[in-house]
C-alpha cells in the first residue's frame, strides 16, 4: 500500500525505494532489449540484399 503525506492542501505519495533485486531485474530487461534489437538489426543487415518476394 502506498503511504501518503499531507503537505498543505495537496496529498503526496511517498516513493518506495527500489530493492537491489528489482534494480537487477530492470538492468537485465534493458540489456535483453538492447541485445534483441542488435540481433534483429544484424539479421536485417545480413539479409538486406535478398528479396522478400
Amino acid at each position: 500500500m502506498g503511504e501518503s503525506v499531507n503537505a498543505g492542501r495537496f496529498r503526496k505519495k511517498r516513493q518506495r525505494r527500489m530493492s537491489e533485486r528489482e534494480k537487477h531485474e530492470w538492468i537485465r530487461l534493458i540489456w535483453f532489449t538492447i541485445v534483441v534489437t542488435f540481433v534483429i538489426h544484424l539479421a536485417m543487415l545480413l539479409d538486406a540484399n535478398k528479396s522478400f518476394f
